[in-house]
C-alpha cells in the first residue's frame, strides 16, 4: 500500500512538471530542443529571451528582457544566486 501511495505521488510530479515545461515552453517562442524548467519562473518580454538546447533553469528564476535582449547558449544550468 505504502509503495502504491508513493508510485502514485511521484507520478502526479512528474506529470506536473511535464505540464509547467509545456506551459513555459508554448510561451517562450525562441528556445532550442531540450530545455527544462523546474518550479516557479517569472519573465517578462518573452520575444527577447532566446535559449538553446540542453538548458535547464532551476526553481525561482527571473528573466527580465524589457530593455534587451537575453540570450542563454547551449548546455546551461541557470538556478538563483545563492548567499
Amino acid at each position: 500500500m505504502k509503495r502504491t501511495i508513493v508510485l502514485l505521488l511521484s507520478f502526479v510530479y512528474f506529470l506536473k512538471s511535464r505540464l509547467t515545461n509545456w506551459k513555459y515552453l508554448k510561451s517562450l517562442p525562441n528556445h532550442g530542443k531540450h530545455v527544462f524548467f523546474e518550479g516557479s519562473l517569472t519573465y517578462f518580454s518573452p520575444e527577447n529571451i532566446s535559449i538553446g538546447n540542453n538548458v535547464y533553469i532551476n526553481h525561482n528564476v527571473d528573466l527580465i528582457a524589457r530593455n534587451g535582449k537575453i540570450t542563454i547558449g547551449n548546455y546551461v544550468l541557470v538556478e538563483i544566486g545563492r548567499a
